[in-house]
């Protein structure tokens, strides 16, 4: 993992400088933070074994001085001597007495005895004590247990709870001296880094600074020249290649922008031809049924004429479902590529009149991306179009299959043909839109498109792309 380009993950805004300081500081960091655990550690274990010595120490002291009491049955002494233990160590937070049926005899909480206290430690053996450990809220707590008194008279049990206030002050005041010597190590380190860096990387990182902000601006002719060999001047080499493919890329952009305008363009021209050339008509022709119809002599004369208007009228509605079809082929969203290729040939064939061949193979079980089904289907839409206005076909065959894993479309048509080299200089570029449009798409998919056709003699149009380049899935 590279620490530099994390910190430029995490703080974008943050500044060379600031990065390699930050680096610097981190692992300075991470030093201390090992050693203060390790500390840690090692005076948790070395306090934790005192502690576990004070605690054998103080059960067998307050077991010999219990033995007194308990034999003269005085408990007030009794009382004082648990007492005096609590108050004397800061460490230990309880004594209590119990015997061998769990009865407590004294205790030293103020409120009232922990019932749960009970349960724990009883695992001592004959005239020896019982330390048992459980973590708590406030720290680790040692429960050391003893019997006061050896053989068949050990009937009361003595418990003193510890508490590790000891260690854990310890172990604080360990961790803010370590804190305080890792503060000023990381003041000293900064102020060296900072130094170091500043004449080392910085004065010339700024300097290539102003050539990266004056090619953000626009200017991508600006070109960077760095005098020293290091990494640096690498960077410089690959910041003016990437200016350059910058300037690639925006002429690419352009041509493709105005490529998308010509074809917005070109399909607006489509969608009012058509309106005009077919919709405008059965319009006007509605007009003048509807004149014919007010001058209809007798009632059989006015229901013909009104037969007659509403062939017409539908002939209209018709035609515009039709280029509302054509600008959004709702099926190809409900149907999938497959019918809704069935469903616009059928449609073609029912507007045209002319034969369409349709065949469709190894498609069943193909889950085609979005993108790949909208362009086949806009490519299969452009051919037919272009056919039906300018190729005076009789007959298309369209085939669409899969082979090994390739998408292939084939277009064939009996027509008149053209010549496709010739055809942009002796017509002009708006004749080779569609051409153009149709290879443009099967392009952005993955794929490649080719046209043969000679005058007379047909065209044929093959497209190939491959699934396995666009995430098709195989059910």
């Amino acid at each position: 993992m590279n620490p530099l380009r994390t910190l430029n993950k995490l703080f974008p805004t943050l500044g060379i400088r600031g990065k390699i300081i930050s680096v610097v500081l981190t692992f300075t960091m991470i030093l201390t933070m090992v050693t203060i655990i390790f500390m840690q550690v090692s005076f948790r274990a070395v306090i934790g074994e005192q502690m576990d010595q004070k605690a054998a120490t103080t059960i067998r002291n307050l077991t010999a001085r219990s033995k007194e009491p308990i034999l003269t049955d005085n408990i007030f002494k009794l009382y004082q001597l648990a007492y005096d233990t609590v108050e004397k160590n800061d460490d230990i937070i309880y004594v209590y007495y119990r015997d061998v049926e769990d009865n407590v005899v004294i205790h030293t909480f103020q409120e009232y005895f922990p019932p749960d206290l009970l349960k724990v430690n009883h695992s001592f053996s004959e005239g020896e004590y019982s330390l048992e450990k459980f973590q708590t809220e406030e720290g680790i707590l040692r429960d050391t247990a003893a019997p006061v008194f050896t053989g068949p008279e050990s009937e009361i049990i003595v418990h003193v709870g510890f508490m590790d206030y000891s260690l854990q002050a310890a172990l604080g005041l360990a961790t803010q001296r370590l804190l305080a010597v890792s503060g000023t190590t990381f003041i000293a380190t900064g102020i060296l880094v900072f130094f170091f860096t500043t004449y080392a990387a910085i004065n010339p990182i700024n300097s290539l600074l102003e050539s990266v902000r004056a090619v953000t601006k626009g200017n991508l002719s600006r070109r960077v020249t760095v005098s020293s060999s290091d990494e640096l001047r690498i960077l410089a080499d690959e910041f003016n290649l990437m200016t350059e493919k910058l300037a690639q890329t925006r002429r690419s952009r352009d041509g493709l922008i105005k490529k998308l305008i010509s074809s917005q363009e070109e399909e607006r021209k489509r969608v009012a031809r058509e309106l005009h050339d077919n919709t405008g008509q059965s319009l006007s022709t509605l007009m003048l049924s509807l004149h014919f119809l007010e001058h209809s002599e007798t009632e059989e004369d006015f229901k013909y004429k009104i037969e007659e208007f509403r062939s017409l009228l539908q002939q209209a509605i018709d035609q515009v479902r039709f280029v509302s079809w054509q600008l959004s082929p709702t099926p190809l969203d409900k149907l999938g590529l497959v019918e809704a290729v069935q469903s616009f040939v059928r449609k073609y064939e029912e507007t045209t009149g002319w034969y369409v061949e349709l065949r469709i193979r190894d498609l069943e079980d193909i889950e085609l991306p979005p993108e790949v089904e909208i362009n086949l289907y806009r490519v299969i839409q452009e051919a037919l179009t272009n056919i039906s206005r300018h190729a005076r076909a009789e007959r298309v065959d369209i085939s669409v299959s899969m082979e090994q894993g390739t998408l292939q479309l084939q277009i064939d048509d009996d027509g008149i043909g053209f010549n496709p080299d010739s055809l942009a200089r002796e017509n002009g570029e708006e004749a080779t839109m569609g051409l153009n449009s149709m290879k443009e798409r099967i392009a952005l998919i993955g794929g490649r498109l080719s046209i043969e056709s000679a005058p007379g003699r047909g065209t044929r149009i093959k497209a190939q792309v491959e699934l396995s380049a666009n995430g098709g899935d195989q059910n």
